[in-house]
């Protein structure tokens, strides 16, 4: 488990007020299914001292809305990999921003190619979304996350004409296809941007490739990164940021270590 000795860093902690995770893989298991019983008491206490708890997503607000009631949180919901805004779904879940997003040309050109390469026969489509293609292996949940670089690949390769078009990602459930300049990191400058709030003042913790855009965007600003998976190329990329806290444990048990560190270290009120 990465460990921060420096004063400094960890007095950085304090200035924290908003932590956005992933679902998949971070908030959830690797499979999307199940969480560390330690995850909720971990955040009502978060809560209770001040911190705004948010989810930064690949899927459909209408299940992020679910997950974030379920938990019980208190901060904004960044859905469809920052295609769509909810800045505060405790007052008011019905108000989305929708922040740009495939068009159905697209969105049909896309399922054609992937025809044409014989992906179905490895993938479906998640229908539930409205801005993005999310493909999921004919396995899931019961996949092996080891799958999705490879089947990433391909479907880079498939979509090769349309590069300039859309962004390509991967997380350990799912591949997402999204209209370029549509992507989590985006969607936390916008929300920043709504709350008038640094993003030194961020915490975010993901698992994967398809988070890349946000530890990016965070890590620049001079906020919290947590690391909760086991992505070699994503932890090296991690490496060029000063404040990051790799989790020795997967998935949601990674994250209630973070959460733990967070609040030993913070100094938030309600903490002890």
């Amino acid at each position: 488990m990465h460990k921060l000795d420096f004063p400094e860093q960890i007095k950085t902690l304090s200035s924290v007020t908003v932590m956005l995770c992933d679902i998949d893989g971070t908030l959830t298991g690797a499979n999307g299914r199940g969480h560390s019983v330690r995850l909720m008491p971990l955040m009502r206490r978060l809560i209770a001292g001040g911190l705004k708890i948010g989810l930064v997503t690949g899927r459909e607000t209408l299940t992020a809305k679910v997950v974030h009631r379920i938990f019980d949180l208190n901060g904004p919901i960044i859905g469809e990999n920052g295609a769509e805004l909810i800045i505060d779904p405790r007052q008011n879940e019905t108000t989305s921003i929708k922040i740009g997003g495939l068009s159905r040309p697209q969105i049909e050109t896309i399922k054609q190619r992937l025809a044409e390469h014989g992906l179905f026969d490895r993938l479906f489509i998640d229908d539930e979304k409205k801005y993005l293609l999310t493909l999921y292996p004919k396995e899931f949940p019961r996949h092996n996350p080891q799958d999705l670089p490879v089947l990433s690949q391909r479907v880079f390769q498939a979509l090769q004409a349309m590069r300039a078009e859309v962004e390509i990602t991967y997380s350990s459930a799912a591949i997402d296809i999204c209209a370029r300049g549509v992507n989590k990191g985006i969607g936390i400058q916008k929300i920043c941007s709504a709350v008038t709030a640094p993003l030194s003042a961020v915490a975010f913790v993901g698992d994967s490739s398809n988070d890349r855009s946000a530890f990016e965007v965070v890590g620049r600003g001079g906020g919290w990164l947590g690391i909760v998976g086991d992505d070699p190329v994503v932890k090296e990329k991690l490496k060029a940021y000063p404040y990051v806290y790799y989790a020795g444990q997967s998935a949601s048990e990674g994250v209630a270590d973070f959460m733990e560190f967070f609040l030993k270290n913070a100094g938030h009120n309600a903490l002890d």
